[in-house]
């Protein structure tokens, strides 16, 4: 053989290697680049009350019965608060009124917000609450005496229990009225000790 023929048939050989080399290659390119789509549709699953409820059902009847035996021994050991209720009509004599001073009404109505603040402060003060229960011997009475704590005396037992409220009801809330209300467990014991109050 001559050295142009091996030379032809080396050239030959390294073009048909390269050829497969390509075809090769392409078919592995087209393997990588292909996509498996997998089917996603799944069936998920649904919460089903009825069968959770059904094995549960004596634990939840258990803690109904518990709720309700506890509710009725509650109810029927329970101490019965009383409420007395009051009202007091606060009226102020001023110099200015009488002699037509007063700039207008809304003047007028910071008075009255004024003087009813005052009065409430007054009869739920310490000084009128302990004078009234002293005067009329209803600081050491069994109802109040039941209630009380070791730091808490007759005084502001009462205090604590009352509460006040100013102005009406619906078209009279702006009227100028003081409502009292004494909450405790004797009812003919509220009314009198709210009453004296009121004395006082």
């Amino acid at each position: 053989m001559t050295p142009e023929e091996s030379w032809t048939s080396q050239r030959k050989e390294n073009m048909l290697k390269s050829s497969n080399e390509h075809r090769n290659g392409s078919h592995k390119s087209q393997s990588v680049s292909t996509l498996v789509l997998a089917d996603s549709t799944q069936s998920g699953a649904t919460l089903n009350l009825g069968a959770i409820l059904s094995r549960q059902i004596w634990l939840i009847l258990a803690c109904s019965v518990l709720g309700v035996s506890l509710s009725a021994v509650y109810w029927m050991n329970a101490e019965i608060w009383y409420e007395s209720q009051a009202k007091i009509m606060v009226s102020q004599r001023n110099p200015q009124m009488a002699t037509g001073e007063m700039s207008g009404g809304k003047d007028q109505t910071m008075v009255d917000e004024d003087v009813l603040a005052n009065h409430m402060e007054i009869v739920r003060s310490r000084r009128i609450v302990e004078a009234a229960l002293q005067r009329h011997n209803l600081a050491s009475i069994a109802s109040i005496a039941a209630q009380l704590k070791p730091d808490v005396d007759a005084a502001e037992y009462v205090i604590d229990h009352m509460a006040l409220k100013r102005g009406g009801v619906g078209s009279a809330k702006d009227a100028r009225i003081l409502t009292i209300q004494f909450q405790h467990p004797n009812p003919e014991d509220s009314k009198l000790i709210l009453e004296a109050i009121l004395l006082e």
